[in-house]
């Protein structure tokens, strides 16, 4: 391919700031071209839900969808950070990054199965909290007991039962390589 078919020019808007990119470049130690080559590598290889998602969040909060992802970065980091410090290891960071063939996992794929996750994590702490309320003396509602009752009785809702073979596989892929590095951590430190 010749150079000038691979050129791009892209026309800013009269309210772009372009002071502020070139601090930018200068900051992160790079060029116009590159910043502009990896901020399109990153929309273009989002998957097309999660896209729609993001503009919609950013729409109904009013709020720029560069600074939702960069509060979201943000968090998943902190906590990632936080993770380490208290367990030694981050628990499932990145858990699900490739799929079965090496390649990068579909970001649909992964929302849906951090959000497993999330939701089991959350539904632990809301029975232990429920248990602990009812510990106290302090009744529960309907809604409430129901809710433990079901928690210790847990049911998955998969649309399709090979997703729910294949998110049960990855998760007990991932529980081997947690235990796995926490045992090479362990023998390092005793070392």
């Amino acid at each position: 391919m010749r150079d000038k078919e691979r050129l791009f020019s892209v026309r800013l808007h009269e309210n772009f700031d372009i002071v502020k990119l070139d601090q930018a470049c200068q900051d992160l130690a790079t060029n116009k071209s590159r910043l502009t080559q990896e901020g399109l590598e990153i929309v273009m290889n989002l998957s097309p839900s999660l896209w729609e998602r993001l503009k919609s969040i950013s729409k109904s909060r009013n709020y720029p969808v560069w600074a939702l992802v960069q509060t979201m970065i943000a968090d998943y980091l902190a906590r990632y950070d936080a993770e380490a410090e208290v367990y030694g290891i981050p628990k499932g960071f990145f858990m699900l990054q490739l799929d079965c063939q090496g390649k990068p996992a579909d970001g649909s794929r992964i929302y849906d199965v951090v959000k497993l996750n999330h939701r089991r994590d959350m539904e632990l702490e809301k029975r232990a909290e429920l248990e602990d309320k009812s510990r106290s003396g302090y009744p529960l509602s309907e809604d409430e007991r129901t809710f433990i009752r079901q928690q210790r009785a847990p049911t998955f809702a998969f649309w399709d039962p090979e997703d729910k073979k294949q998110v049960e596989e990855e998760l007990e892929r991932q529980r081997l390589n947690d235990e796995t590095l926490r045992r090479d951590i362990d023998s390092e430190r005793s070392k």
